[in-house]
């Protein structure tokens, strides 16, 4: 478990260069705050490692990322691009904003995910281009070419002060596997489309949800696999077991919502998430 400011400083002082290439298990980026990451380039980031083929397990990102300028591509909360890499039970809680720029592949947890095994995951913040037009961005994943991401949340917002494609709750453009997740996400784009669960697919969706309360839209584009709940079928167990997801990977939160179990997490998710 790495906790000091000095052992973080590789990770965060220059992402576009940063390459993770071997394990990280235990890591927490807890009290790396938005100051961590303010920047006028474009070359991406997340609040734990720009860019990882390796694995990260039990880890978290608390800090938000701000970029000031330019056409922000790959940023997530936790991950900015994740390629073949395999994430498990790690979770990111902080806003990933663009300001001045155009946004693309952004994500609350992962910017852009090539063939990567992410499981048992969750993002908790916002995603934002606050001036620009914004292209393949979700609240969990803004891209994803391969791979397989499954038993993993995302409750937030997406907003984008400008037009906006290949936009959905949980991921931007699918062209992978995408298995048992939810998005209950706020949908806030001043024009183009926008869809509760996925913007673009071209991959396989099975078993998965978006609140459609929240999402203030039933439509997540064509496709099969997502299914749109309001908030009360959302916070209903039946409506997951329907759905086939496991009991002892998933229980409910005080605030009713379903989440990753006790056991499932390296540290418990802050509460009423």
């Amino acid at each position: 478990f790495f906790s000091s400011r000095r052992r973080h400083t590789r990770y965060w002082r220059d992402w576009s260069s940063d390459v993770c290439s071997s394990d990280l298990s235990s890591y927490s980026s807890r009290n790396i705050t938005t100051a961590a990451y303010t920047s006028s380039s474009d070359g991406g980031g997340g609040g734990l490692v720009g860019y990882s083929a390796g694995t990260i397990r039990d880890s978290y990102a608390s800090g938000s990322l701000l970029v000031i300028s330019g056409a922000a591509s790959n940023f997530g909360g936790l991950i900015g691009n994740a390629d073949g890499a395999t994430i498990t039970s790690s979770y990111a809680t902080g806003g990933v904003t663009v300001s001045n720029g155009n946004g693309g592949k952004l994500g609350g947890l992962i910017g852009n995910s090539s063939g990567a095994i992410v499981s048992k995951s969750y993002a908790a913040g916002d995603v934002t281009v606050s001036s620009g037009s914004g292209s393949s961005i979700g609240g969990f994943v803004g891209s994803i070419a391969g791979g397989i991401i499954e038993n993993s949340y995302v409750r937030g917002n997406i907003y984008i002060n400008g037009s906006a494609t290949n936009v959905g709750g949980f991921v931007g453009s699918n062209a992978g596997t995408v298995s048992k997740n939810y998005a209950s996400v706020g949908l806030n784009v001043s024009s183009g489309n926008a869809n509760g669960f996925v913007g673009r697919n071209t991959g396989t969706i099975a078993n998965s949800f978006w609140d459609t309360n929240v999402s203030r839209t039933v439509s997540s584009g064509s496709l099969s696999g997502a299914t749109g709940l309001t908030t009360a079928q959302t916070q209903s167990l039946s409506a997951l077991a329907a759905l086939g997801w496991d009991p002892a990977i998933w229980s409910t939160s005080s605030a009713g919502y379903p989440e990753l179990s006790a056991s499932t997490l390296y540290a418990r998710p802050i509460s009423g998430i």
